[in-house]
């Protein structure tokens, strides 16, 4: 049961909280007060699209919050469970969507973020909302299939055959783009190949190779320098007459055999001696360092710079980065693989479609055996409800019509039938498709006759109806109200009318007004009582004035509805 709406920012409406009892409620207002953004709040908790034009003017976003009583037994709360979001109250659910002007919504399910297909899949057990659209996707044929689903004895029927449509589909889908890549073969070889040529020169097979040649080539470009300076120290320290090692040896020889030098300089020669021994161990230091400085590479330095190149080129092609080259080739690689293996991989896919798809059409039949076998008492049903909606003489009849089942192209996500709401509004005409024959009032009697039957199959909730009495008047008008109130004894029943013999049946009774203050407008929702009641009641039976015989009229109608 809905317990309670809150409305932020949303069109004309500024703030506005409603709290809600069980039963029927009706809602009713001038055109254009603001029932339609109410019935739009209600959508955003069903998961329909944010749009960002719901929003209020000045508003940065719109809030959406409601609150259910979620008794632990329905399929709501088992979801919720499923998908850890319980709450502090194991038996009540908030759901809140926030709408942003830049786009980021957000949606909380007891206050915790959750995604669109969630809330999709939580509201069908939440709200079943009838709309105009709904009634247009009933002239359209678009509902009459899935009318039918509630009704099957064996709900696991559909589940299962779906189950295998879906793992069917996918093997076809997986065959049908093997078979065309195998009639663009060889174009598609001489491509891959194409681009396979590339890599064939490449021999880096790791970004640390890619490193290790960087180093190298960076080593190669210094090398001449680095040899030129080894090989000028080598002439200065030792490799020459000039040398300085050869000036020392010829100082120390002269040291050493003259006498007058040593008495002079008596510490000179070993000096000179100590001195020369550096000189020495530097020139080998040198030449040592110049000889272990390069990284070892089988690679010549033009083959290095190739290397490189290449993978310079092959980045910009599959890259930005080294690791994208090596996937893009190891792709290409499987691909070709793939098309050369194309006969035998398509021979084992059409095993495996085949061995599934017989399997899907068994349970199709089954399927459509399970819709036949509900159509005679569903239709008994339906007319018994139009019979009490004033439309005795109407024959109604679901057409199953199913397809021979043997082409792929037979199947759906539902199975292999079309199913047809025929209607024949006098008697005397024949039966022909709802959407031909149906005026609009007719097809808001038919769709509560629908709505009213599968109420039977469905668990606890609530029922939403969008001016469902669109197009009738008169009797007709209060004996919809009536199968309204009574769905209220199982369900909690919503409708918006403009009709007052319905909105006095409602066990609950809500106003929406307009109202401009300051220049802006704003809605607001009140809940009537008493007088206020009869007023509004008043007003949906009056013209431009009302008058106290409305009033009495009104008042008279409450007393006969509410006994």
């Amino acid at each position: 049961m809905l317990r309670e709406l809150y409305i932020k920012n949303m069109a004309v409406i500024d703030e506005l909280r409603l709290h809600f009892g069980p039963g029927f409620q009706v809602l009713t207002g001038e055109t254009g007060a603001g029932k339609s953004i109410l019935v739009e709040a209600i959508g955003l908790i069903l998961g329909d699209k944010a749009q960002q034009t719901l929003i209020r003017d000045g508003a940065k976003e719109s809030i959406v919050e409601a609150v259910f009583d979620c008794p632990q037994s329905l399929k709501a709360q088992k979801l919720i469970q499923q998908n850890d979001l319980l709450g502090d109250d194991p038996e009540e659910l908030i759901v809140k969507r926030h709408i942003t002007k830049t786009g980021k919504n957000k949606i909380f399910i007891n206050h915790r973020r959750a995604p669109l297909s969630l809330l999709n899949d939580l509201a069908v057990h939440l709200i079943d909302f009838t709309g105009q659209h709904e009634q247009i996707r009933l002239l359209q044929g678009q509902n009459d299939i899935h009318a039918l689903t509630p009704f099957l004895e064996n709900p696991q029927l559909l589940t299962d055959y779906q189950e295998q449509y879906h793992k069917t589909a996918e093997l076809q889908q997986k065959l049908s783009t093997l078979e065309k890549l195998v009639q663009e073969k060889h174009d598609r070889l001489e491509w891959i190949e194409f681009q396979l040529k590339d890599f064939k020169e490449l021999t880096i097979e790791s970004i640390e190779e890619e490193q290790q040649l960087r180093q190298v080539r960076e080593g190669i470009k210094s090398k001449r320098l680095i040899e030129s300076f080894a090989d000028r120290c080598e002439q200065v320290l030792s490799g020459s007459d000039q040398s300085c090692s050869a000036g020392l040896q010829s100082l120390i020889r002269e040291y050493d055999k003259t006498e007058a030098l040593q008495k002079v300089y008596p510490n000179l020669g070993e000096s000179l001696k100590n001195v020369n021994l550096q000189i020495e161990d530097l020139a080998f230091e040198i030449a040592k360092q110049n000889s272990s400085t390069f990284v070892d590479c089988d690679l010549s330095p033009d083959q290095i710079e190739s290397q490189l190149h290449l993978v310079e080129k092959l980045k910009r092609k599959f890259g930005p980065e080294l690791h994208d080259v090596f996937s893009k080739h190891q792709e290409l690689l499987e691909e070709k693989q793939l098309i050369q293996n194309s006969d035998e991989q398509i021979d084992i896919l059409k095993k495996s479609f085949n061995k599934e798809f017989q399997v899907l059409k068994k349970q199709a039949v089954q399927l459509s055996q399970a819709r036949e076998a509900i159509t005679e008492n569903l239709v008994k049903s339906v007319k018994k409800e139009l019979s009490y909606l004033l439309m005795p003489h109407v024959e109604f009849q679901i057409d199953v019509k199913s397809a021979k089942g043997e082409s792929w192209s037979d199947y759906g996500v539902l199975g292999i039938d079309e199913v047809t709401f025929l209607l024949s509004p006098n008697p005397g005409l024949s039966l022909r498709p709802l959407a031909k024959v149906a005026s609009g009032g007719e097809t808001s009697r038919i769709f509560l006759a629908l709505k009213q039957v599968l109420a039977t199959k469905r668990e606890g909730g609530t029922l939403i109806f969008d001016e469902i009495d669109t197009g009738i008047s008169g009797a007709a008008v209060e004996l919809v109200g009536h199968k309204l109130k009574s769905l209220s004894e199982h369900f909690q029943v919503f409708s918006v009318t403009h009709h007052a013999p319905l909105a006095a049946l409602g066990h609950q009774h809500y106003k929406v007004q307009k109202t401009v203050e300051s220049g802006k407008t704003f809605t607001k929702v009140v809940e009537l009582k008493n007088q206020d009641r009869i007023e509004e009641l008043a007003r949906l039976m009056g013209g431009v004035e009302i008058t106290q015989k409305n009033r009495e009229f009104a008042a008279e109608m409450l007393s006969k509805a509410q006994a």
